[in-house]
């Protein structure tokens, strides 16, 4: 077996709304139909128990390795933490290749599960030791490390955005950025709008950019926000005119 690309599908795409590592397998004629290397699937599930079952797609069913990297791939995503379900395996026109999708939900531990699910089928096929705890530990410690990572640089960004409103505040006396309460609207605002956030540009207008797991987007919200702005200025106004009229 041999995988050729890898390359990750960042989004809504031919095979799912999710994320996955799409990868391009080739298999031997023998590899083509796994039940026929001499307890190959026997010597799979001793190194690896919770692979789960093996399925085949189209009217014969018939299981080639390649099925074999998709389930591994996956179940060891699953054991590591991750929340992923779909997975498939499709036989091209070119004999003997097919294209094998696994779902992701952090890109660099898709990609090196399925570099796992290959070291365990050489294992199998090759008879030597594959040590399935070590690879679901460093699958967890990568997961692990990039949520860590995201979450440094939301706050890194919040940070930047409150810097960036006082600093508007105190260059726009007079202005809406002037009134506490503004300032304090803004900021909780931006706050809900950046809970899925990566990464934010302000020129002139202010865009966010949202990455969720279904689909990457660009939130602009400059002339939305600013009319929010402007009618919670407008009812802060009219509330301190009413006080005012009251302790006169």
């Amino acid at each position: 077996m041999e995988i050729s690309r890898s390359r990750a599908l960042r989004g809504p795409n031919l095979w799912s709304r999710n994320t996955a590592i799409e990868s391009i397998v080739h298999c031997t004629p023998e590899e083509q139909n796994f039940t026929l290397i001499p307890r190959f699937e026997d010597k799979v599930r001793a190194r690896f128990p919770a692979i789960g079952g093996l399925q085949g797609q189209g009217m014969d069913n018939t299981l080639s390795i390649a099925h074999v990297l998709e389930a591994a791939a996956l179940s060891m995503q699953a054991q590591a933490g991750c929340p992923v379900t779909f997975s498939r395996t499709h036989e091209t026109v070119e004999p003997g290749t097919f294209q094998v999708i696994v779902e992701y939900t952090e890109e660099a531990v898709g990609k090196r599960a399925v570099e796992l699910a290959q070291q365990l089928i050489n294992a199998a096929l090759n008879d030597t030791d594959f040590d399935v705890k070590a690879a679901i530990n460093e699958l967890r410690e990568l997961l692990s490390a990039w949520r860590d990572a995201k979450l440094s640089a939301r706050r890194e960004v919040v940070n930047w955005i409150i810097r960036a409103l006082f600093a508007a505040r105190s260059a726009c006396r007079g202005s809406v950025f002037s009134d506490p309460d503004v300032v304090a609207f803004v900021l909780q605002n931006f706050r809900k709008e950046f809970a899925n956030a990566d990464f934010i540009v302000d020129n002139q207008d202010i865009i966010i950019h949202c990455h969720s797991i279904h689909s990457a987007c660009i939130i602009r919200l400059s002339s939305r926000l600013w009319r929010r702005l402007q009618r919670h200025r407008q009812q802060n106004l009219h509330q301190r005119a009413m006080w005012f009229d009251i302790l006169q």
